[in-house]
């Protein structure tokens, strides 16, 4: 960019600037002291602090706030990039003065190979990379290495804020009626094993067909995003992991399908019986919670399917 190009630009923005007698959103008052405290704990590196002690903080203001007030001012906080808050009870009391820190956590399973023990041989990263799998034990090292030592006790909660985003996944399997955790993050976006040339098995003449479709060319992410909030609610009794396919019985009777495509997303409901049709509860309750999903989903890309 040239020097005049430069000057251009900054005429323009303090010409408009001009026009304004105040910028950004007004505030409550009572707001500023407790923002400048929690901006203070940030410059001090606190990147993770407790809704305890944010209240404390908030207990010794000259005009502290109320809880509900408090809980406002965090996600207003959140709202202008400040700090990351999540009023969920699944994620604890917590919240993170960097957002930084969530996107490093994120990067470090794009860049896993980089964290992993370093007697693994290059085919072990080549499997890994293909079934989309990585260890638990793995995932907590890759976030040591990526983010500090210090943010090791709050690596369940970062990891819950990843898991909420739908980005990784833990698909619960079942044994003889039993659940199972397994001891592996499912990360579909460094899924690399290619399609079967064969379509798998599957009783298509009986079964539903679902199509999501869109005028543009879907973002892998929004395929990836369903595949985990999917395995991460159901009941998994088999699965088979692909790039832009999965293929999972979800009951003991109802193998389902789903592929990405270019513009679309298919999703084929079954019955593992050639003779008999899939559940018509079971496939409506599917359907609606597909089309939930997805509309919620394809909101955070501003895409209309």
């Amino acid at each position: 960019m040239s020097d005049a190009t430069r000057n251009v630009i900054r005429d323009t923005i303090l010409g408009e600037g001009q026009k304004y007698q105040e910028f950004g959103e007004p505030v409550p008052s009572s707001w500023i002291a407790l923002q400048e405290k929690l901006i203070g704990l940030k410059r001090d590196n606190k990147i993770i602090v407790q809704l305890d002690e944010i209240k404390q903080i908030n207990s010794q203001m000259n005009i502290p706030l109320s809880d509900g007030e408090l809980k406002v001012f965090l996600k207003v906080f959140h709202n202008m990039g400040y700090a990351l808050y999540f009023d969920l009870s699944i994620l604890g009391d917590k919240g993170i003065l960097g957002p930084k820190l969530v996107i490093d956590s994120m990067r470090s399973f794009i860049t896993c190979e980089r964290f992993i023990p370093r007697p693994w041989k290059k085919w072990q990263f080549n499997q890994m990379r293909r079934s989309g799998r990585i260890k638990i034990s793995h995932v907590h090292g890759m976030l040591k290495e990526k983010c500090g030592s210090n943010i090791s006790e709050h690596s369940e909660h970062l990891l819950g804020i990843i898991e909420q985003h739908y980005l990784v996944c833990q698909p619960m399997s079942y044994n003889k009626g039993s659940k199972v955790s397994p001891d592996f993050y499912l990360v579909p976006c460094i899924m690399s094993a290619d399609m079967p040339l064969a379509p798998l098995e599957l009783n298509r003449e009986s079964g539903l067909i679902i199509t999501f479709s869109s005028e543009r060319t879907l973002p892998p992410a929004i395929f990836n995003r369903l595949v985990c909030s999917c395995l991460s609610l159901w009941e998994i009794f088999d699965h088979h992991f692909y790039n832009g396919l999965v293929v999972v019985r979800s009951g003991k009777f109802h193998p389902m399908e789903m592929k990405r495509e270019i513009r679309q997303i298919v999703v084929t409901l079954s019955h593992t019986e050639s003779t008999k049709r899939p559940d018509a509860e079971w496939c409506l309750a599917i359907k609606l919670f597909l089309t939930a999903t997805i509309e919620k989903i394809v909101a955070v890309y501003s895409t209309s399917l």
